[in-house]
């Protein structure tokens, strides 16, 4: 899918469903977090203001499906694929985590990311300039050389720095490669 297809159809443009013979086509967001609904009311509250920005008000021309695994990693891929059999177009969600679990889960449906791990360093894109599969959004690289040296910038005294990671998180391993790698 090419980039402004994929712009398009996050916009709502390209991507309406039938919901019913009663109802009109509208877009349907699937949104996945590990955490619970409480620890991200106020994200929610701030995404909820932000489609209301741009014309969009919840069950009368867009649709979002919520939901919510606790912070039960093993529930991400059958929440991802409720989603999809729900007709969510598109897939919102955070971490590397919900966004593993929804690339394997659903690999053609497009995944939009508030943040995450190096999508090249993960294997979820080729290159920057051409990524090629389903995933977008912010992400970052933690392990990046670049940020050590801002540390060492900031810290010319320190002789080591610690970095904490979630053994859970598909993305450690890779972090931490690059961090060890980028300290020498």
């Amino acid at each position: 899918m090419k980039r402004r297809e994929f712009i398009a159809l996050v916009g709502g443009v390209a991507w309406p469903i039938k919901v019913g013979a009663q109802h009109s086509a509208i877009p349907v967001i699937g949104y996945l977090f590990l955490g619970s609904q409480r620890s991200i009311q106020p994200l929610i509250e701030a995404f909820q203001t932000g489609l209301a920005g741009l014309g969009y008000t919840e069950g009368k021309n867009i649709r979002v499906l919520y939901r919510f695994a606790d912070g039960q990693t093993d529930r991400l891929s059958a929440l991802t694929i409720e989603l999809v059999a729900l007709g969510a177009k598109m897939i919102l969600t955070a971490g590397a985590a919900s966004i593993e679990a929804a690339h394997k889960a659903a690999p053609t449906v497009p995944i939009v990311s508030l943040i995450g791990p190096d999508p090249v360093m993960m294997g979820w894109a080729k290159t920057y300039a051409r990524p090629g599969g389903m995933i977008t959004g912010q992400f970052f690289n933690a392990g990046s050389a670049k940020r050590l040296e801002l540390l060492k910038e900031l810290r010319p005294q320190a002789t080591s720095f610690g970095l904490l990671m979630s053994s859970t998180n598909p993305a450690t391993t890779r972090i931490k490669n690059v961090a060890i790698s980028g300290a020498r």
